[in-house]
């Protein structure tokens, strides 16, 4: 038997689905990164962080193994 996963449609049942309590109208999201700031490093997709600042992944491609 195999079991599919509920995927969430908006932030509230993501939250409710990763025990993410957002009665006080936000969370803190934590991004575990390499010592070097880095995820999915020497692909194609490698993305480097940086402390303090947003960013905007143009490469996001979730369905890809993401």
């Amino acid at each position: 038997m195999v079991i599919e996963p509920n995927s969430p449609s908006d932030l509230d049942g993501w939250a409710d689905g990763e025990g993410v309590d957002l009665t006080k109208g936000k969370a803190v999201v934590f991004k575990r990164v390499s010592r070097d700031w880095k995820t999915r490093e020497g692909t194609e997709i490698e993305t480097t962080w940086t402390l303090g600042e947003s960013l905007e992944v143009t490469n996001w491609a979730p369905k890809d193994q993401e």
